[in-house]
């Protein structure tokens, strides 16, 4: 039985600008992860990340949001990876900002899809607190992207200093999924 088209609910202006949203940090994400040095593997997992977000925007299921983010983090990895220019630190920082605002982009839309026009969201945290997670994992991630552009000699201290970057990492990464 078809559905006539008066029967389709309209997309509201919010769901269309998060849709809009994930197609554009999506596409940003895989620009500036192939950019300066054109590879083919790396525009080939830019291609998928940019049709991934179109998926994701177009139909908002979480399984698209995340192949989305892994097609993306698969970019830019494998962008920082084959290439060994002296921007790709400054482009490893950017990247990681453009990954953070995909997944905010992601679950603006996942979460307005699912809404219905009568309920009400609550917040258990307020907005300050939400960012301390993304605005810390940007932080590292430029340390890290800083760190890995100098000739340093790998040490006791360097090796231990990475480890407990990726503990208070994942510490973090696990307090902000819980909320």
């Amino acid at each position: 039985m078809a559905v006539s088209p008066a029967a389709r609910p309209v997309p509201s202006l919010r769901e269309i600008a998060a849709g809009t949203a994930v197609v554009v940090v999506g596409t940003a994400v895989a620009v500036v992860a192939a950019l300066p040095d054109l590879d083919r593997y790396v525009v080939v997992l830019s291609g998928l990340t940019v049709a991934a977000a179109v998926a994701a925007a177009v139909v908002p299921r979480r399984l698209l949001g995340t192949v989305t983010v892994l097609a993306g983090t698969l970019t830019v990895l494998l962008a920082g990876t084959l290439d060994t220019s002296s921007v790709r630190p400054v482009q490893a920082v950017v990247d990681a900002a453009l990954l953070v605002l995909l997944v905010a982009a992601l679950g603006a839309r996942e979460a307005g899809s699912s809404r219905s026009p009568h309920a009400a969201s609550v917040s258990l945290r307020s907005a300050p607190a939400r960012l301390v997670a993304p605005a810390l994992a940007l932080v590292a991630g430029s340390l890290v992207a800083l760190t890995a552009a100098q000739d340093v000699v790998p040490s006791v201290p360097l090796v231990l200093a990475g480890l407990a970057a990726a503990v208070v990492a994942l510490v973090v990464a696990a307090g902000a999924h819980r909320s």
